[in-house]
């Protein structure tokens, strides 16, 4: 449990840090703060979003983090709900070396699924609204 709540701390402030260098970036490069505000916040456009959700998973995925709670925060932070457009999502996600693809094609909804050796994380897309259902995590066979 030690072991869990140190990992989980770590990744916390890793985080923090991410943050911060981002918004010196954006400081430095000459955008509004409100813009960096806006995309941490919820407010920022679907791609926006999507890209931050990928690079967060990618993220954890390359580092192994064996806490479910840490993917949990990102689909709540990052992964858009509604107004995508399929396509971009797809698009997006390919940009992920952990995607599983071809992505499962249903008749109303693509089902988008990462995974390394230790850990699976998937949701839906609805084709005609965008709308991004049944986010979820899971271990892989061999965990825990």
């Amino acid at each position: 449990m030690k072991a869990v709540k140190a990992s989980l701390q770590r990744f916390h402030l890793a985080r923090r840090a991410v943050d911060v260098a981002l918004c010196a970036f954006l400081l430095t490069a000459g955008f509004p703060t409100s813009q960096a505000r806006a995309e941490q916040s919820g407010d920022a456009p679907c791609a926006e979003r999507m890209r931050m959700f990928v690079l967060t998973i990618d993220d954890l995925f390359a580092r192994r983090v064996q806490v479910l709670e840490a993917y949990y925060e990102a689909i709540r932070e990052y992964l858009p709900s509604k107004g995508c457009a399929v396509e971009e999502v797809i698009s997006i996600s390919r940009k992920s070396k952990f995607l599983v693809w071809p992505p499962p094609e249903r008749s109303t909804a693509s089902v988008i699924e990462f995974k390394n050796p230790d850990v699976n994380v998937s949701f839906g897309i609805e084709k005609d609204s965008g709308k991004i259902t049944f986010p979820g995590v899971d271990w892989n066979e061999k965990f825990p």
